[in-house]
């Protein structure tokens, strides 16, 4: 394939999205030099593409659009050269000058042509950008079926959540042209539902910390910091916390026992009921100064604000302001800070918080409170050894491919490993487990968790129905009989509609509360989670039989071994059976998208 692997695994990412003639979208940039507005481009097959980067790949005709200002700008691509596209993987615009997006205004899709006639699109727009130089909207993706909500750019990575209808579908073929006009312009913010979206000054305080990480010797996160009461390495970190508040100014410090050798991040942080609710538009003036010298700050290096969970706060309290280091993301600071014992923040923020419109009720399916239900492990590595969701329809449990780890390689071929599963037959703790397989060792001449040593993804998948009288908590993972983490909280799945499906890792969803460092266990890997909402408690556990699908309960503190999983994203996740199709692209990259899961969103 002759697109770079980088730019390719992106869009394969991206979160496909259509978008109304009245739904707004709000770029997140600056603009410098000439901007460019153009298509992107890709059928399934990646015969033909388009990406505006040269074009060597087939005959495809592109209309761009020099960007100047607000205003209507039209789009296109024409296949006729190449044959016509057979098909279309996906499709987007994107706004770009090379080194960043365009400016903070806002974008209406007024209209896409299809073979000349016009497509009805529905649907709320999102932005998704390209490592910094480009905004992407996302019209279609053949790969993402859906998605939960509106989340205007404040993502780790720049990206941000939408819900996902279909303008098109794969009974449309062989295109020979496509036509875009947008809008620039001033307009209002969107929800989910369509609703406008108000926004207010916000006049309330908020908790405020420093986030850290760090090292005393070279490579070793001695130094870890994330608010009091976090799960945090802090040793004999002095932390001076503080408040935001609108119009006023706080101070943050973070005192270290010895000199810091290493930033790997640092960020100031401020806890909020609803971190959905702050809008993008806060701003936040920021100094920063290392053993109480100003060093310089380039605050339009990055986002203002953005959510992001942090410690052991998830992502919907924690929201992370602009103006610190990050080694796998924005660098404000022009190189990693070290050398200094005391670390500060200087911050005048402004907070704006938004409300209003309709939000969709989340789908109450019907669950029997008497009724028996079951839980499987789940798991992905880098290397793209799996055991999917039990309702996959291509590899879950009727397929005959779930009873081992295995691959692709045009066939399943099974890897070996023991499953725990459980029947869940009333209120209890439960334990799934994966044990008999060594994720330290190599495949294919690589780690089978990749150079990062982390898996793409880790969940729990069970038939129970998503309803709020069925509950799932108290989450706990181990591996090789170490507890890795506790979650009061089950984070769950939303792209999950009917069954609840809980998620440890995806590597594509950065609002999953991030696991602590740990080593690819050899043995081992479990997860213990209570469950409520039944008639009756479940009978005492009997003990779990590795080889069986469906075991009793077991007690969360039982040293049952067990080993990993993993899952997908609100803002996409990459099933395997997508990944079948792609794999030859998304394997090469997938170690540097585990990297900034790792460390670079600490």
């Amino acid at each position: 394939m002759k697109k770079t692997m980088k730019k390719v695994f992106a869009s394969v990412l991206a979160l496909a999205l259509a978008v109304s003639t009245f739904s707004l979208m709000k770029l997140n940039a600056s603009a410098e030099g000439e901007t460019i507005a153009y298509l992107s481009f890709a059928d399934n097959a990646w015969a033909v593409q388009y990406w505006n980067d040269g074009n060597d790949y087939s005959p495809v005709v592109a209309t761009t659009a020099e960007v100047t200002g607000n205003g209507t700008y039209t789009v296109g691509l024409d296949f006729t050269e190449a044959g016509g596209a057979p098909d279309i993987a996906f499709f987007d615009v994107e706004i770009s000058n090379g080194e960043a997006a365009f400016p903070n205004s806002y974008m209406t899709i007024d209209s896409v042509k299809i073979n000349g006639e016009e497509v009805a699109l529905t649907g709320t727009p999102y932005t998704s950008s390209d490592d910094g130089v480009a905004t992407r909207t996302n019209l279609y993706n053949a790969w993402v079926s859906d998605a939960t909500s509106v989340d205007n750019a404040r993502t780790a990575d720049g990206s941000a959540d939408g819900i996902t209808p279909t303008p098109v579908d794969g009974s449309i073929t062989n295109i020979n042209t496509i036509e875009v006009t947008f809008t620039l312009g001033e307009g209002v913010l969107c929800n989910a539902a369509g609703g406008e979206v108000v926004t207010t000054l916000s006049e309330e305080s908020y908790p405020a910390f420093i986030a850290f990480g760090g090292d005393v010797t070279e490579g070793d996160w001695g130094f870890q910091y994330y608010g009091d009461g976090a799960a945090s390495n802090s040793g004999d970190i002095v932390a001076t916390n503080g408040e935001i508040k609108s119009g006023e100014t706080t101070t943050l410090t973070l005192e270290f026992p010895s000199e810091v050798y290493y930033t790997w991040f640092t960020a100031p942080c401020f806890i909020v009921d609803d971190a959905s609710a702050v809008s993008p538009e806060s701003t936040f003036e920021v100094k920063v100064f290392l053993d109480g010298e100003e060093v310089a700050t380039d605050l339009s290096a990055g986002k203002s604000c953005w959510a992001e969970g942090t410690g052991d706060y998830t992502e919907a309290q924690c929201v992370r302001i602009g103006g610190g280091y990050n080694e796998w993301g924005d660098k404000y600071l022009a190189e990693s800070p070290k050398g200094f014992t005391t670390l500060t923040f200087e911050i005048t923020s402004t907070v704006y918080l938004m409300s209003g419109g309709s939000e969709e009720e989340a789908a109450q399916n019907e669950f029997d409170p008497n009724g028996t239900y079951h839980a499987y492990i789940g798991v992905q590595t880098p290397t793209w050894i799996f055991r999917n969701s039990f309702d996959d329809a291509t590899y879950g449990k009727d397929s005959g491919c779930f009873d081992q780890l295995g691959f692709i390689d045009g066939e399943w071929i099974a890897q070996g490993g023991s499953f725990t599963d459980v029947e869940i037959t009333g209120n209890g703790t439960y334990t799934v487990a994966v044990t008999g397989f060594d994720f330290s060792g190599q495949f294919q001449d690589q780690p089978i968790l990749g150079t990062d040593g982390l898996f793409n993804l880790l969940f729990v998948s069970t038939d129970l129905p998503v309803n709020d009288a069925v509950v799932i908590s108290n989450i706990v993972l181990k591996m090789d009989g170490k507890t890795i983490t506790e979650q009061e909280t089950a984070f769950m799945d939303p792209d999950s509609k009917e069954v609840q499906k809980v998620l440890l890792a995806n590597i594509w969803n950065n609002a999953i509360p991030e696991l602590p460092y740990y080593a690819a266990p050899t043995q081992s890997i479990e997860i213990s989670f209570d469950v409520s909402g039944f008639a009756n408690d479940a009978a005492p556990a009997a003990t779990p039989d590795a080889t069986s699908s469906e075991s009793q309960p077991a007690p969360a503190d039982e040293a049952t071994p067990a080993p990993v999983e993993s899952t997908s994203s609100s803002n996409t996740g990459l099933i395997i059976g997508i990944v079948v199709a792609v794999v030859a692209v998304v394997a090469v990259v997938a170690g540097v998208v585990v990297a900034k899961k790792k460390k670079g969103d600490k």
